[in-house]
C-alpha cells in the first residue's frame, strides 16, 4: 500500500497509465487500512502539486470530498488536510465546496470534547480533526467561499479547549 504514493510520478512519466494510477489511488482511499488511506491521500497531495489543474483527475477530488462529506475514518484528519490543498489549488467545484461545508457542519458536534469517549480509537485524532477543520475553513474563506459553517469553524480557533486547535497554523505539520 505504501507504493501508492508514487503513482502520481508514474502517471506523470507515462500518461497512458494515468487512469490506472488514479483508479488504484481511488481504490486505496476506500479501504479501511489507515496506512493505505494515508499513502493514498499523500498521493493525491503529490499529484495536485505535480500537474496543472486541468490535468488533475477529477475522480480523486470527488473521492477526497466524499471522505470529508461523510466524515469517514480511518484518516479523516488527513482527508481534511489534503482537502485544504485541493481548495488552495482551485480543484473543487461549487458542488464539492457545498459537500465539504456540509461535512464540516457536523464536525463540531461529532468532535466536541464533551462527547469524547476515551476508549474510542478516534479520540486520539480528534484534536487533529478539529485543527484541520479550522485550516479547511480558512482555506475555503480565502478562496472566496462564504457560509455560516465556515465562519463558525474560523471562530472555533479562538476558543477551542485544545491548544492544538487554538494555535493551529495554516501551514502543514
Amino acid at each position: 500500500m505504501e507504493a501508492v504514493r508514487f503513482l502520481p510520478y508514474v502517471a506523470r512519466h507515462d500518461p497512458a497509465r494515468r487512469d490506472e494510477a488514479a483508479a488504484r489511488i481511488e481504490y486505496t482511499l476506500g479501504t479501511t487500512d489507515f496506512r493505505g488511506v494515508n499513502s493514498a491521500l499523500e498521493a493525491v497531495r503529490i499529484w495536485a502539486r505535480l500537474v496543472d489543474r486541468a490535468d488533475f483527475p477529477t475522480r480523486l477530488t470527488k473521492t477526497v470530498v466524499n471522505l470529508v462529506a461523510v466524515r469517514r475514518e480511518p484518516g479523516l484528519f488527513r482527508a481534511l488536510d489534503v482537502c485544504v490543498d485541493l481548495v488552495t489549488a482551485g480543484l473543487l467545484d461549487a458542488d464539492d465546496v457545498r459537500r465539504v461545508v456540509e461535512g464540516l457542519g457536523y464536525l463540531p458536534t461529532e468532535t466536541s470534547s464533551e462527547s469524547w469517549r476515551w476508549r474510542d480509537f478516534r479520540t486520539a485524532t480528534l484534536t487533529y480533526v478539529r485543527a484541520n477543520g479550522v485550516r479547511l475553513a480558512r482555506a475555503l474563506a480565502r478562496a472566496g467561499n462564504e457560509d455560516a459553517v465556515i465562519d463558525r469553524w474560523i471562530a472555533v480557533a479562538a476558543t477551542d479547549a485544545a491548544p492544538e486547535v487554538r494555535f493551529v497554523s495554516d501551514a502543514h505539520d
